[in-house]
C-alpha cells in the first residue's frame, strides 16, 4: 500500500520539481494487486508498444496515434540503453 501511494505522489507532483517517472509494466499483470492501482493507472499517459495502436491521454481525453522514431544509422543508443536495462535488472536478481 505504501509502496503505491509513493508512486501515485511521484506521478501527481513529481514534474513540478522536475521529476518525471517512467514505468513500465502490464495493466493485466498488476490486477493481483487490487483496486489500488487503479487511480495510478487512470492518471497515466500509456504508451502502446504497438506503432499503429493510440495513446491513452487521460488529461485532455483523446486518442493520439504513436509512431515511435527510428535510431538513426550506425547509432549506438539503443544498444547502449538496452545494456544498462539489462545490467540494471541483473543487479536486482531479475
Amino acid at each position: 500500500d505504501r509502496a503505491v501511494n509513493q508512486l501515485r505522489y511521484l506521478a501527481d507532483e513529481g514534474p513540478a520539481v522536475g521529476v518525471h517517472l517512467m514505468m513500465v509494466a502490464d495493466r493485466e499483470e498488476s490486477a493481483g494487486f487490487g483496486p489500488l492501482l487503479d487511480p495510478l493507472w487512470r492518471s497515466l499517459l500509456r504508451l502502446t508498444p504497438v506503432a499503429d495502436d493510440h495513446l491513452a491521454d487521460p488529461w485532455v481525453g483523446h486518442a493520439w496515434t504513436y509512431e515511435p522514431p527510428l535510431v538513426p544509422p550506425g547509432s549506438q543508443v539503443l544498444e547502449q540503453v538496452l545494456a544498462q536495462v539489462a545490467a540494471a535488472r541483473r543487479s536486482w536478481g531479475r
